[in-house]
Formats: C-alpha cells, sequence, structure tokens
C-alpha cells in the first residue's frame, strides 16, 4: 500500500501543512492547499500525496482545491517536470478561478 510506503514522506509533508495553516492563520490569512500534478502526470509518490493531503484537508477542515483532478496535463504546460510554462499557469488560473473566487467570497 502506498501509504505504507511511503508512511515517513506524508507526515512530514502534513506536518508541514499544518505548520502553513498555523502560521498563516496566525497573521489573519487564509491558507488554500491545491494538489499538484507534474509534466508526465502522476508518479507514486505525487499521487499519495495528493490524496493524503485531501483527506487532511477534510479532517482538518482546511480549504484545499484538487488541481489534480481538474487538470489534463499537456507537456507545452511544463517548462520542466514541475514548473509550468505562461501557457500553463494560464490553464491552472482558468481551471481554479471559480473556486478561489468562492473562497474568498464566503
Amino acid at each position: 500500500m502506498l501509504k505504507d510506503k511511503y508512511h515517513k514522506r506524508i507526515k512530514n509533508y502534513l506536518i508541514r501543512i499544518d505548520k502553513l495553516h498555523d502560521d498563516s492563520s496566525k497573521i489573519n490569512s487564509k491558507p488554500i492547499f491545491i494538489t499538484n500534478i507534474g509534466s508526465k502526470g502522476y508518479d507514486e509518490k505525487l499521487f499519495i500525496q495528493n490524496i493524503s493531503i485531501m483527506e487532511h484537508c477534510v479532517k482538518k477542515k482546511y480549504t484545499c482545491i484538487d488541481l489534480a483532478k481538474k487538470l489534463n496535463p499537456k507537456i507545452d504546460y511544463w517548462v520542466d517536470d514541475v514548473h509550468t510554462s505562461k501557457k500553463g499557469s494560464e490553464v491552472i488560473a482558468n481551471k481554479i478561478f471559480i473556486n478561489i473566487k468562492n473562497i474568498l467570497i464566503n
């Protein structure tokens, strides 16, 4: 099972997510966590990381957007394996705009 295989990695990742949430809240900011996908789609680490953060967000009542479910990756959306191109950034912005707008007005 991937959760067992990457237990330590996920545990450390979620600790950092909690710290970001707490630090943001201290300055009256509302953190929004967004899942990720790379230029080659998913690898198992990214897949289990995305599942883990979405489960953690539900458990902790954090604000999260599951971009990975919304985005059909195309190679020209990235300049390398993880950094988006101008086109990729625009596509992502359009995919999450309504979510962000709804979060900000509520």
